[in-house]
């Protein structure tokens, strides 16, 4: 295998992983978000067949980036709007609550995030 294909095949592979992770809602390695950082959970009107579409659309009508989209299940959805301040976060949490064709709910998360429990290997 020459360098090139098996620094093509790398990648490929970053690349599954990195779209793997944010399809089961882990923060995917990248820059801190932003100070007015806002977790939310959204409920569409209809089915939607992953978190990472859902994200998609939702930024593109919130008009902030999106991170750590996760879905809980077919119509719900938790993401944390990137918004450099509390004003932005506002905004854009009003923007997707005028898109009615699009989103049914829009809630604050207000659940603490836990850090994962260490394995078992490392906490001794």
């Amino acid at each position: 295998m020459s360098l090139a294909s098996s620094s093509g095949l790398g990648c490929a592979i970053a690349a599954v992983l990195s779209v793997t992770a944010c399809a089961q809602g882990e923060r995917a390695a990248g820059p801190p978000l932003a100070p007015g950082a806002q977790r939310v959970i959204v409920t569409t009107f209809v089915e939607w067949p992953s978190a990472g579409e859902v994200a998609g659309r939702v930024a593109r009508l919130a008009g902030v980036p999106v991170r750590d989209a996760g879905q809980d299940g077919p119509r719900t959805f938790r993401l944390t709007l990137d918004c450099p301040d509390e004003a932005s976060c506002s905004g854009a949490m009003q923007r997707l609550r005028e898109a009615r064709s699009f989103v049914q709910s829009l809630d604050r998360d207000t659940r603490q995030r836990l850090p994962a429990r260490p394995e078992r290997e490392m906490s001794r």
